[in-house]
């Protein structure tokens, strides 16, 4: 498993969890417009346990979110990063795994509420490998959008497989 982890760039992603954990749980959320709401989103995090939630009203694409700039700043080593699902925290595959793996250096916990994703638990960290290593496939055979089309895919409880996939997964 180590030749994985290696060649997908981030070795560090299937170590067990922070040995100092505070429990303590701040959540993101975000939605595209001005128009959406953020009530459930909240009350998700809330019912999560969440102790304090940043929340940007800006599109994903962005770079320029401010609250996830705060929120990243504001997060310490032990506490978890909660949000309610994957695409309202990364514009991308590839962006998730690098965010998530800048909050694995620091000593930070993940949580996904949709995916049921949550990198403190070994289920967490191996579904996380595999979103890294689709994310290095993915970058090597296709364009750039194919990442929200798989995360979107993912929410809908299926994954697109191309067949280009299917050699790769047989060979």
């Amino acid at each position: 498993m180590s030749d994985l982890s290696e060649s997908s760039g981030h070795p560090e992603l299937l170590v067990a969890e922070p040995l100092v954990r505070t429990e303590i749980k701040i959540g993101y959320a975000r939605v595209s417009s001005g128009g959406q709401k953020l009530d459930r989103q909240i009350d998700a995090l809330t019912a999560a346990g969440c102790r304090k939630i940043f929340a940007d009203k800006k599109s994903g694409k962005s770079t320029l979110r401010p609250e996830l700039k705060a929120c990243r700043a504001f997060l310490d080593a032990g506490d978890a990063l909660v949000v309610p699902s994957l695409d309202r925290y990364g514009r991308s595959l590839q962006d998730l795994i690098n965010m998530i793996a800048e909050l694995r250096e620091r000593g930070i916990r993940f949580t996904s509420l949709h995916e049921n994703l949550d990198t403190t638990t070994p289920g967490g960290r191996l579904v996380f490998h595999v979103f890294a290593a689709l994310a290095c496939h993915g970058h090597d055979h296709s364009t750039e959008s194919g990442a929200p089309s798989a995360i979107a895919a993912r929410q809908r409880s299926t994954w697109p497989v191309t067949s280009s996939m299917n050699q790769h997964m047989i060979s």
